[in-house]
């Protein structure tokens, strides 16, 4: 098939609601086996592809979006394996991996009231680890992840979000991510670059003009070379 609306389809089956996904190229190939729908759904396999998508992120409360372009993205699941998705695309000209995985196809033979989620971004010379569940349907604005995200320079952003951010690192942040309406945060937050490590919170409200980040971090001692930022100003 072809121009795919993911996002409609997806709200159709009850698993998401609000993703603004397209696709300029769509097939399945699907094999169902089974007597009942609870036996076809714990032996059959599908494999998804998707050409010349696009995918707009829009964080809570927030206008505009970021987009990622989808030259090409794969949904797997084969018998009594977590569905798959493996998207390899780009935000302007950074390329972007993710990888999503989820429930096994057979798990939905009954109604669910959750969703296991597992993503894993690479960017910019960074690392995004999410591993939690989502209530059904999946809301950008009710999600809940223990958080590992970790990098080289926080520098290495810079041409991505257009700002000029020190060129500190390398870092690593963990912690419990969430969003809400009106927008993100991170609870228990664990901030280390280089020999310093740091505790605290982060709040970001991305509905106000401009967001607005709120950062609170306390440690017991740092490492002030950790923070040497050269020239950087």
């Amino acid at each position: 098939s072809s121009q795919v609306n993911v996002g409609d389809l997806l709200a159709q089956l009850g698993v998401a609601e609000g993703l603004a996904m397209t696709a300029g190229g769509f097939n399945l190939d699907l094999a169902m086996q089974g007597a009942s729908t609870r036996e076809i759904l714990k032996r059959s396999s599908l494999s998804v592809g998707i050409k010349d998508g696009a995918w707009k992120l829009t964080a809570p409360g927030a206008e505009g979006g970021l987009e990622i372009q989808v030259p090409q993205a794969t949904i797997s699941a084969e018998p009594e394996q977590p569905i798959g998705l493996a998207i390899d695309g780009r935000i302007d000209r950074a390329p972007v991996k993710i990888e999503i995985t989820t429930d096994t196809l057979a798990s939905f033979a009954t109604a669910k009231e959750r969703l296991k989620l597992d993503v894993k971004v690479a960017l910019a010379q960074a690392q995004l680890n999410l591993t939690g569940a989502a209530p059904l349907p999946v809301q950008a604005e009710n999600l809940h992840f223990a958080m590992d995200f970790q990098g080289e320079r926080f520098s290495d952003f810079d041409e991505l979000l257009d700002v000029d951010l020190p060129p500190i690192g390398p870092y690593r942040l963990g912690g419990k991510f969430g969003s809400r309406p009106s927008g993100y945060y991170v609870e228990e937050l664990q901030v280390t670059i280089g020999e310093s490590t740091l505790d605290g919170k982060l709040d970001f409200k991305t509905g106000e003009q401009p967001p607005r980040l709120d950062i609170a971090l306390v440690a017991k001692h740092i490492q002030l070379d950790d923070f040497d930022t050269g020239d950087w100003s």
